[in-house]
């Protein structure tokens, strides 16, 4: 039996690059309770497997006499756990405290460099060393926001920075670059409105839980394209009723159906 569905994308966002500073622009905080993010991570070892984190900002938390907002994340968009903490200084920059004493604040951002300039930002229990590139702004999420461009290994992996939005690897990833996984910054929301979408966002849509090994595993249902963004079929050998639900980037069931 073979059910074909349709995947209907309503939003479409564009961003549109300028060669000039905005002057008036007041530097936007990523520490906003009301803002949150998807991020995709893929490990390519054995296999090529996928998951999708939801991430948000809540409470404010002392640390040291140090403002700091509590990072929550979840991967079914319900359930969060804490995942460390988030604060800014006054100059741009973001550090990250996961509650480890060995590394303390780690460097995630800083959007008061110069092109040139070289910034460690944290990968595991290390750092791998970004240089800027370069530093424009560019019209993203209904603003006008500063944006810099990194780049890891002699300019071999490029990355952006997105003012109040983040690296285009994902909010705490900034310096996330390993040989076996990857991490990819999806989608950006705001007031619980989709407000900017990736190019990973683009290509993948902002929700993506179903990896090839999920799929390796289940001999009697076949899914596929597993990426898609339009059509995707579902082809079972069961020999009973299927009930089939379909969410949305928010968690939200958008259908439920019962195939034979």
């Amino acid at each position: 039996m073979k059910t074909i569905y349709k995947a209907i994308f309503l939003n479409f966002f564009f961003l549109i690059s300028t060669s000039e500073l905005v002057k008036s622009q007041t530097y936007e905080s990523f520490l906003d309770t009301t803002k949150s993010w998807n991020v995709m991570e893929i490990f390519y070892l054995p296999t090529s497997n996928y998951s999708t984190s939801r991430i948000k900002l809540k409470n404010d938390t002392l640390i040291n006499n140090l403002l700091y907002k509590q990072v929550l994340e979840s991967y079914d968009t319900i359930n969060f756990y804490p995942n460390g903490f988030l604060r800014e200084d006054s100059l741009g920059r973001v550090f990250y405290n996961n509650n480890n004493l060995f590394l303390g604040d780690q460097l995630l951002y800083d959007f008061s460099a110069k092109v040139g300039d070289t910034l460690n930002l944290p990968v595991f229990f290390g750092t791998n060393e970004a240089i800027v590139d370069s530093i424009d702004t560019v019209f993203a999420a209904g603003k006008n926001r500063k944006r810099i461009s990194t780049s890891f290994f002699g300019g071999n992996v490029p990355d952006f920075w997105l003012e109040g939005i983040g690296s285009m690897l994902g909010l705490l990833t900034s310096g996330y670059v390993a040989a076996d996984r990857s991490t990819d910054l999806l989608c950006f929301y705001q007031n619980s409105t989709l407000s900017y979408v990736s190019q990973s966002g683009y290509n993948y849509g902002c929700y993506l839980t179903i990896g090839l090994k999920d799929l390796d595993s289940i001999k009697q249902i076949k899914i596929y394209p597993t990426i898609c963004n339009e059509y995707f079929t579902i082809e079972h050998q069961e020999n009973e009723r299927l009930e089939i639900k379909l969410f949305n980037s928010l968690g939200s069931e958008v259908l439920r159906e019962s195939i034979l």
